[in-house]
Formats: structure tokens, sequence, C-alpha cells
């Protein structure tokens, strides 16, 4: 009989599910996923007004003192712009001189604004860009954060939100 429950166990089909993984908070949700070393994500924000000039995103790293590798999504005159970029200590964050984040599509409409792009995994330009392989420490910018109207990102007016992610977990 337990020769018969054993052989049963490598017979059985294994069903393997591929899950993304999310961050949720307030009226935001980021969804995101690996494929084949690329990491692919979809921002969504609601409750924008009309008019409305702001940045979020995600930033990859441990501290602002020692570089966090960044994703800013801006929104500027109704149009919403996504660039890699790159800050280290209390400073302004600068454009990576490679922008490897690749960008699906964006729209901005009734208010809720969704944004589908991916970055590769792995790391090209150092220190700039984080290699996301394994589990990492990531940060989640909270809603629409102050900017000038020539885009210029101000100090995040709510404290990013600390994750160590293991994208390993996070497939689509």
């Amino acid at each position: 009989m337990m020769y018969q429950i054993f052989g049963l166990l490598f017979v059985l089909p294994v069903l393997v599910y591929s899950i993304p993984c999310s961050f949720i908070y307030g009226n935001q949700q980021v969804t995101y996923g690996i494929r084949n070393g690329t990491l692919h994500f979809r921002f969504v924000l609601t409750g924008i007004r009309p008019g409305t000039t702001g940045w979020t995103g995600v930033g990859f790293g441990s501290s602002m003192y020692s570089g966090i590798d960044t994703i800013m999504i801006r929104v500027l005159n109704n149009r919403i712009l996504i660039t890699d970029e790159y800050v280290r200590g209390y400073q302004p964050p600068y454009p990576d001189r490679i922008n490897n984040v690749y960008v699906y599509g964006t729209r901005l409409t009734n208010g809720v604004m969704v944004a589908a792009f991916s970055r590769p995994i792995y790391s090209y330009e150092q220190p700039y860009d984080a290699n996301l392989v394994g589990c990492t420490p990531w940060k989640f910018m909270v809603g629409l954060n102050r900017m000038d109207i020539n885009g210029h990102a101000h100090h995040h007016s709510v404290t990013p939100i600390h994750q160590v992610v293991c994208l390993n977990n996070c497939v689509v």
C-alpha cells in the first residue's frame, strides 16, 4: 500500500500557477512580475483631478544615502512621462545615461492614470541601475508628489513604503 501511494506521487500532475505580485495603498495599485528576465509593471492611480501635476514611482535600493534606482512617473499637462532615474542623498533625481525602461502604454482618463512599462532585472549601468535578482529592497512612492511646471520633482510629501520584494515569487 505504501509503495502504491509513493508511486502515485510521481504520476500525479503538478499545477504551477504564475501569479504577479502587487502593492496596494489607498488609491494606488502597482502590479508587477517577471517574465524572461524582464520585470513588467502595471501602475494604477485613481482620484487625479484635471490639470494636476505631480510625480510618483518605485525605487530600488536600501536608502537615499546609498542611492536609489528609480522609475519616475510624472503627470504633466495631462500627459504621463516615465523615465529611468537615480537619486543619491536628498537631491533631486536625475535621468540615467541609459534609459532601460520600456513603456508599453499610458492613459489618463476620468481621473485614473494607468501606465504599463518594463525594465530588465539585471543591471547594466552601475551604480545607477539596481540588480533585482532574488530579494531586494524597494520603495513605493505614495500618491502624486509635488513637482514644478517644468517636471522637476520636489521631495516626496509622504515617506515611501519600504518592502523587500522577492521577484522569484512574482511571475507573469
